[in-house]
């Protein structure tokens, strides 16, 4: 860039060159991706007794408020205290973390070494893929959602009109992907030693939009940076794992058993006996309609990792139970376990709502014949949705006293 306009810049700021430690030119010119009346992004370092600390976002601190100052629609300047740059890096904030990698051609001004910083203090991997994660995350669900709401926190853009709307929306989801891209290589070299690497993706994205004046191709894009960002994901799985959770698994086996079911059980009762697997019998009837519905199953304890111990649990059930016909294994980890999520943000981001969720159970003891009364106490005072019938929960004696593990009154 024409570094003789830096002057007219900072005293349009109203700032002292000899108060500005870095400046640094990002954005579009270095990665490939501008067009010649591209305007340029700086990030300007200064050395300022005015203590204005930075308001992060509630959910998750890595967003946070900021002035843009747009500039002659020729620059776009953000202004950071050197402890607020900091904090930044602290955060691991990846447009930060990006103006200390780049090339020297585009760094203006450096008199604080801010790489030596971030790499002595504040490079964490783990956090690296978390907030590539995030911002990946973020993109597509304004993309997606056209959730304008998010503008200031996101960059503080001003949004004018419906097609520049449209045009930032489309930008920022490159930029979501870039990011992974970025993260990828600080976690394998710490540092980003190539901003052009997937430049080319956003001339894809070009061509698939075709007429930007046009939405009817939005879905597509989305569709296409979905695809690559879950190979880029997987990626960053190896890499820095957080998935894998170590510790006492518990597996639930249902078995069917809409005929014979008295002979099920008791088959299964022989194969049961004196191993690790307990029986769980539940019959439910309606008041009503006298309909039942009835569950078969087993509890058992396994002692490994996820996701490998999913296969050596189906293993063994499967040959353990190979003359029943099993329905569904499903494997619940203990919340005290190893690698369990420990924030909303880290379950929506690194686990797959497919696979994997969330169920939290009451268990209350009930005294004899006391189902029904409490059963309707606790709706009335939660507020509980349950279907129109009132079921009954018919426990039978006969199982309660051949296979007194799990079996007796409980409501959960």
């Amino acid at each position: 860039m024409d570094r003789s306009a830096i002057s007219s810049i900072l005293l349009e700021l109203n700032l002292n060159e000899d108060c500005v430690a870095n400046i640094y030119n990002y954005g579009s010119w270095v990665y490939g991706t501008n067009s010649p009346t591209s305007d340029r992004d700086l990030m300007i370092v200064t050395r300022s007794s005015q203590k204005q600390p930075l308001i992060f976002d509630d959910d998750f601190e890595y967003f946070h408020q900021f002035e843009l100052h747009k500039l002659w629609n020729q620059y776009d300047v953000c202004v950071h205290t050197v402890e607020n740059f900091e904090k930044l890096l602290e955060k691991n904030y990846l447009l930060a973390v990006e103006c200390i990698f780049l090339p020297d051609e585009f760094k203006i001004k450096e008199e604080i070494d801010f790489r030596s910083i971030y790499r002595e203090k504040y490079y964490n991997t783990y956090r690296l893929k978390q907030v590539a994660f995030y911002e990946n995350l973020t993109a597509m669900n304004m993309y997606n959602q056209d959730d304008h709401s998010i503008y200031e926190k996101r960059s503080s853009r001003s949004s004018g009109s419906n097609q520049s709307n449209n045009d930032y929306l489309f930008k920022n989801l490159f930029h979501g992907f870039r990011y992974l891209d970025f993260a990828e290589q600080l976690i394998q070299t710490h540092s980003i030693h190539d901003f052009k690497r997937v430049s080319h993706i956003f001339s894809e994205m070009k061509d698939i939009r075709g007429d930007p004046t046009i939405d009817s191709n939005m879905q597509q894009v989305l569709e296409y940076i979905t695809n690559l960002s879950t190979d880029y994901k997987t990626k960053l799985d190896v890499l820095v794992p957080t998935n894998v959770v170590k510790g006492t698994f518990e597996a639930h086996v249902t078995f069917d058993c809409s005929h014979h079911t008295e002979q099920v059980i008791e088959k299964l009762q022989k194969v049961c006996e004196d191993t690790k697997y307990k029986i769980i019998f539940i019959d439910l009837e309606t008041n009503q309609t006298k309909m039942k519905s009835q569950q078969l199953m087993t509890s058992s304890y396994h002692c490994g990792e996820y996701p490998s111990i999913v296969k050596s649990i189906e293993e063994e059930v499967y040959k353990h139970f190979q003359d029943f016909n099993i329905i569904r294994i499903k494997i619940e980890s203990l919340a005290s376990n190893e690698g369990v999520p420990q924030t909303d943000i880290d379950k929506r981001l690194f686990w797959d709502e497919a696979t994997n969720y969330f169920e939290f159970h009451y268990k209350v003891l009930l005294k004899k014949h006391s189902f029904l009364i409490v059963f309707l106490r606790i709706k009335y005072l939660r507020n509980l949705t349950i279907r129109a019938e009132l079921y009954k929960c018919q426990i039978r004696r006969m199982l309660a006293r051949e296979y007194p593990t799990n079996i007796g009154d409980s409501l959960s």
